[in-house]
């Protein structure tokens, strides 16, 4: 057991805190409040990732809105542009130039005295965030502070600049815990990582209980999460088409809901402007993770492609049915023994409307994936803060 003074800890998060993409929130603000309720007096200063500052406001675009010409002056100028920078060395250069622009944020940290750094969870271990989680790392060898990665995911990793970053900075004398709830071997391999890596689960399955909200269990509505992705836009819009019409001629009640992401939300909007979606159907666009996780309550089940949503529903203990377009989701779907639940874009719609009519849950799984995933972060901060005493 750790001392009463050992408990006043300070305590630098580290995680993609004000994403839109709101899966990501509700990672942060459930580690944040663990381990405040685990550690009394404990002080935690979150730092975003992406050096955002709080949730920002967009405005909704409609892909077709008309933009102001710009001059071929312009579009050689910024074809050109795109040339060099669309290559390995260009992209780490201009990740390089945005960390220099954060360099005020990065001071901040480097000047305060913390007891430990934990980066809270999701797909970090991806070219996107390599060069500034190195920096952070870098930050905190250089101040003495022990680091640790938290139920990590994995993601693409393609470019060789970024994941040589990344390859040095796991093994920095500063790093002391890793622990990854997806991507196991695939991290080994990449990175050639020696120490110990501990096998966990997403703390996000249990924000029912941080934030206090759970099912509807009156509710009838199905929620259909939606998410864009680019090179597969045609065959997912053809994908809702089906799903619609297949709901509505059946008098299913439903609802179009996203996790927060602004490209989501966009699409949603030109699916309605296709006449797919009805306006009186779409969910208003949640700004903060609290908000997220209370949509999802209000579903008698989910079918829905984002992780976190599945997440979050199984939290609640509401069905869902997963449309693959990640192998982490499936990966999550056999932790909590679910795995024939998951389906992709060219599935037969009539299958996975009546899978998710008759879903069930593995009760007694989801509960072990709430108390290991808990148990595995506080008992490594533990550890971790012994060791630096």
């Amino acid at each position: 057991m750790i001392s009463e003074n050992i408990m006043q800890i300070n305590i630098l998060l580290v995680g993609e805190a004000y994403s839109s993409n709101l899966g990501d929130g509700v990672i942060c603000e459930t580690v944040n409040s663990l381990i405040k309720d685990k550690f009394l007096g404990a002080k935690v200063d979150v730092l975003d990732l992406s050096f955002r500052r709080n949730f920002l406001k967009y405005d909704i675009q409609n892909k077709n809105d008309l933009q102001t010409p710009l001059s071929t002056k312009k579009v050689i100028f910024y074809k050109l542009l795109k040339l060099l920078y669309s290559n390995d060395l260009g992209e780490y250069a201009l990740k390089k130039r945005e960390i220099e622009k954060n360099k005020k944020e990065l001071n901040n940290i480097s000047l305060k005295k913390y007891d430990l750094c934990i980066f809270a969870g999701g797909s970090l271990f991806m070219d996107y965030f390599c060069v500034p989680i190195a920096k952070i790392i870098k930050i905190m060898e250089k101040n003495k502070v022990p680091v640790m990665f938290n139920a990590c995911g994995i993601s693409e990793n393609k470019n060789i600049f970024f994941r040589w970053t990344m390859k040095n900075a796991l093994q920095s004398s500063a790093v002391k815990s890793i622990s990854l709830r997806d991507g196991y071997d695939d991290f080994i391999k990449r990175y050639k990582y020696k120490g110990k890596i501990d096998k966990t689960y997403d703390l996000a399955i249990n924000c029912s209980s941080i934030y206090h909200v759970h099912r509807d269990y009156d509710s009838q509505i199905i929620g259909l999460g939606v998410m864009y992705i680019d090179k597969y836009e045609d065959d997912i819009t053809a994908f809702w088409r089906k799903m619609v019409s297949y709901l509505e001629t059946r008098n299913i009640s439903y609802k179009i809901f996203c996790n927060g992401d602004i490209y989501d939300y966009n699409y949603i909007m030109n699916l309605k402007q296709q006449g797919i979606f009805k306006s009186e159907l779409i969910e208003d666009r949640p700004v903060k993770p609290e908000e997220l996780v209370k949509l999802i309550g209000t579903y008698k089940g989910i079918i829905s492609f984002r992780m976190h949503s599945q997440i979050i529903a199984t939290s609640m203990l509401i069905p869902s049915v997963a449309i693959v377009w990640n192998k982490k989701i499936i990966e999550f779907f056999r932790q909590i023994k679910r795995e024939e639940y998951c389906y992709d874009i060219f599935s037969d719609i009539e299958i996975i409307v009546k899978t998710m009519i008759k879903a069930t849950l593995d009760m007694k799984q989801i509960s072990y994936l709430k108390k290991k995933s808990k148990e595995n972060m506080l008992n490594n901060i533990e550890m971790i803060l012994k060791d630096n005493q």
